[in-house]
C-alpha cells in the first residue's frame, strides 16, 4: 500500500522494481552481482505474478490455400529469393541486359 504517494517493493511492477533496484545499486555503489542477489528473488516473484494475468495468444493456423493466395515464392534475382503475387514474375536484371546486349537478351528469354 502507498503512503503519502511513495510506492513501496509491492505496489512496484517488475519494470519499476528493476529500475529502482539499478538505481539503488548505483547509489550504493554495489556491483551487478550484488544487485541481483539482493533483488533477483523479487523481480523474478514479480515477474511471475504478472505472467498469470495475461493470457497467451495461440497462433491461426492456416491452410496451404490461404498461404497461396496471399503469396507465392518467387524465383531468385539478385542473389535472393524473391515473392510474388498470384503468378507474377522477377526478372530485375532482364531489362538492362536488354539494353546492353539484345543478343544475349534474345539468347535467355527466346524473344
Amino acid at each position: 500500500m502507498a503512503l503519502f504517494g511513495i510506492k513501496t517493493v509491492s505496489d512496484m511492477s517488475s519494470v519499476e522494481l528493476q529500475n529502482y533496484a539499478t538505481k539503488y545499486g548505483k547509489d550504493k555503489n554495489m556491483s551487478d552481482a550484488a544487485v541481483a542477489d539482493m533483488f533477483g528473488s523479487m523481480i523474478k516473484k514479480k515477474q511471475a505474478e504478472e505472467a498469470k494475468g495475461k493470457k497467451t495468444k495461440k497462433r491461426k493456423q492456416t491452410g496451404m490455400a490461404d498461404r497461396k493466395a496471399a503469396m507465392m515464392r518467387g524465383g531468385m534475382a539478385n542473389g535472393r529469393q524473391h515473392m510474388y503475387a498470384a503468378g507474377g514474375m522477377v526478372n530485375d536484371g532482364l531489362k538492362a541486359l536488354k539494353k546492353a546486349s539484345p543478343e544475349a537478351y534474345k539468347k535467355i528469354t527466346g524473344k
